[in-house]
């Protein structure tokens, strides 16, 4: 086997490996010489780094610095804890930036506790399409913090993920204008924004622009949609999101409404599709639309009695534009809601109901409580 070029050997083991399980794959690389190396790859492949404990950090610090050649390999880095953290020391900081530095073929960064400053300058020597950004609760960061993370990332980022960033509002026009001087922030190889829980994000046009965005996803009551967004996108996913006073409403062909009786407290089940599909869509351009029945919901919750109107709107839509099918998923029992809707008959073809909890239009989007994979 060590006659054969190292690409092949790395197809040989990946078929008789299977599942690329780690265990199984560490045991491989000390088999022989020949087995170590095309072992690398996928040993190396995804770093998960625990900043509960510095040992850990300084173990995967000092192998990277020691064996600078394994960094070909890292594709995918996760900064984790157990704990709540609150504040990142300049020790744990400057090994992370260590860790980074190098990284030339990081795809993927998914990063908590890391000061978006020391970010937005480990950042421009990447180039990473998908990153994860996330704060740990009762902290609260500034716009003007976020802007150079996302400035260094705009070129190459493909999917981008906010999650608990509860930003400062006592700011100014001029405050973001002196922080972004050269004109906005244009993010064009965005395709897919993923805003959860976050408060007063800079979501205006002044600021970031996102041409090519294609799906957005949003959750949380604090989030503010500006109009940043571009007009038309292929999906949108709401679960309980606000508009602020200058969004339009967004031309997409996939609409996919996570509900539950909680979530949407005002609201039946009914009139939560209707408002989701007026305030944020251009119906007339809507062709799916997929509710996301949280599993916590029952069917017997009297949120669920006026399906009626739910018939109304749906031949409505499709006679006034390109609707075409509504996917109902998580659906407990089938036969109640067919009973439930006495003009279903009259949406033959519009209605698709579903026991799978899991969602058509947006893969990702697993569940109310986990909306993450």
């Amino acid at each position: 086997m060590h006659r054969l070029p190292l690409e092949i050997k790395f197809l040989i083991l990946q078929q008789v490996l299977g599942t690329w399980d780690t265990c199984t794959i560490r045991s491989c690389a000390l088999v022989c010489k020949s087995w170590h190396e095309p072992c690398l790859p996928v040993l190396f492949r995804s770093l998960s780094i625990n900043l509960d404990r510095r040992r850990h950090l300084e173990a995967c610090n000092n192998l990277l610095t020691n064996s600078p050649h394994l960094r070909q390999y890292v594709r995918r880095v996760s900064f984790d804890w157990d704990c709540i953290v609150r504040h990142v020391s300049e020790v744990k900081e400057g090994m992370m930036e260590s860790i980074l530095s190098g990284l030339t073929r990081l795809d993927e960064l998914l990063c908590s506790p890391i000061p978006f400053d020391a970010l937005s300058s480990v950042l421009p020597q990447l180039s990473i399409t998908t990153l994860y950004l996330q704060e740990p609760r009762d902290a609260v960061s500034s716009p003007l913090d976020l802007l150079p993370v996302l400035k260094a990332v705009a070129s190459t980022v493909r999917s981008l993920t906010l999650e608990d960033l509860v930003l400062e509002d006592d700011l100014t026009i001029d405050d973001f204008a002196s922080a972004i001087s050269g004109g906005p922030i244009c993010m064009t190889a965005l395709e897919e924004l993923a805003i959860v829980l976050c408060g007063n994000l800079p979501l205006l046009s002044e600021f970031i622009q996102m041409p090519n965005l294609k799906t957005l996803y949003c959750a949380g009551d604090n989030t503010a949609l500006g109009d940043s967004l571009p007009s038309s996108m292929d999906t949108l996913v709401v679960a309980e999101a606000k508009v602020s006073d200058r969004f339009k409403p967004l031309s997409v062909d996939n609409l996919c409404i996570c509900w539950s009786h909680e979530l949407w407290q005002y609201n039946t089940f009914s009139e939560a599709v209707e408002d989701a599909i007026s305030t944020f869509t251009v119906p007339s351009k809507i062709k799916n639309i997929e509710v996301l029945i949280s599993p916590m919901a029952t069917p017997d919750e009297d949120a669920f009695l006026d399906l009626y109107m739910l018939d109304e709107c749906l031949i409505d839509l499709r006679l006034e534009g390109s609707f075409e099918l509504l996917t109902i998923s998580g659906t407990r029992s089938l036969s109640w809601f067919v009973n439930t809707m006495p003009n279903l008959e009259s949406c033959h073809g519009l209605v698709k109901l579903r026991r799978a909890g899991n969602s058509v239009l947006y893969p990702r989007c697993i569940d109310l409580a986990l909306p993450w994979e």
